[in-house]
């Protein structure tokens, strides 16, 4: 399995920091709940999308488990003793605890990059520096979807001329 530093930008490869997207003990709730969560390369610029599919594929194992965990401790408490059955259930319940502390630890290992398509809608994370350059107006470009200054005229990435009038 990758190290959690081999998170790497598809466009050149250079790696990726999750750390721009929130302080640590906030990081993994922003992962996880922020919908379309979007980074942007700090190397060559390209905008990420970040797919999760794999970090929740685990999430509902460990769901799961607990679920069979605690329908074990259920049975325990309702007739005191258990059944072969009913101990494997309850055994579910550590490993799934032990499962969400590694959970923690190998996230980075879970998320992939890809690049962000045209007329693709992503969020960043409040407080980066691009949350805060998309939250100032601006224009987007028509041909390359990419957004532009209020006060530019032409499209920084295309050299694409600004309709009239036109606005975010």
């Amino acid at each position: 399995m990758p190290s959690p530093s081999s998170l790497r930008c598809p466009r050149c490869l250079s790696p990726v920091s999750l750390g721009s997207l929130a302080p640590l003990g906030l990081r993994g709730f922003v992962i996880s709940d922020t919908l379309n969560l979007g980074l942007e390369c700090e190397h060559c610029g390209a905008k990420l999308r970040v797919i999760r599919t794999r970090l929740y594929v685990a999430r509902g194992i460990l769901l799961a488990l607990s679920f069979f965990g605690l329908r074990g401790l259920v049975s325990l408490k309702n007739k005191g003793h258990l059944d072969a059955i009913e101990q494997l259930e309850l055994l579910c319940l550590p490993i799934a605890l032990v499962g969400a502390l590694v959970l923690q630890t190998l996230t980075p290992n879970l998320l992939r990059l890809r690049l962000v398509g045209p007329g693709e809608a992503i969020a960043f994370a409040a407080g980066t520096p691009k949350a805060d350059e998309d939250a100032a107006p601006g224009w987007i470009c028509p041909k390359c979807h990419e957004k532009n200054p209020e006060n530019f005229e032409i499209c920084w990435k295309c050299e694409h001329a600004r309709r009239k009038g036109s606005g975010i």
